[in-house]
């Protein structure tokens, strides 16, 4: 389809989305109506993979996450010998926060050594004992 905005001409292809009646339906003033829904569409593929206080992700081209922060490793969700589906998800969910965990401290550990090294720069010796009061807090 030809269309032109303020005199530059363009051609226009409108996505082609195959459109199916879903099982869903609703009444609307007195009328039973019936939602359609897309049978499948497709999935933008990553533009940037970037990196966000040490965990990896993946944006599309509108900026998109187009996955978590903590999905660090693909997990399979075939169950091991011997164990139920659930105990596989537990413990990947598990493992995840203690990643997630083991980040957030080592991030506050980061920044307390230079908020530390900031105030012996300046010479507050008040603030530096409270910092490496609330660093041994810590550990």
């Amino acid at each position: 389809m030809k269309l032109s905005y303020r005199g530059v001409q363009y051609d226009y292809e409108p996505a082609l989305l195959e459109v199916r009646e879903s099982q869903s339906s609703g009444f609307y003033r007195g009328r039973r109506l019936h939602f359609p829904y897309a049978s499948h569409l497709h999935a933008p593929r990553p533009v940037s993979n970037l990196t966000y206080r040490g965990m990896r992700y993946d944006t599309t081209a509108a900026g998109i996450q187009t996955s978590s922060p903590l999905t660090m490793e693909p997990q399979s969700p075939v169950s091991m010998p011997g164990q139920p589906v659930g105990l596989v998800g537990r413990q990947a969910r598990l493992k995840l926060l203690r990643q997630a965990a083991e980040v957030h401290r080592t991030n506050i550990e980061r920044s307390l050594n230079h908020r530390i090294a900031t105030a012996r720069a300046a010479g507050d010796q008040n603030l530096v004992q409270i910092l490496e009061d609330e660093f041994h807090q810590l550990v």
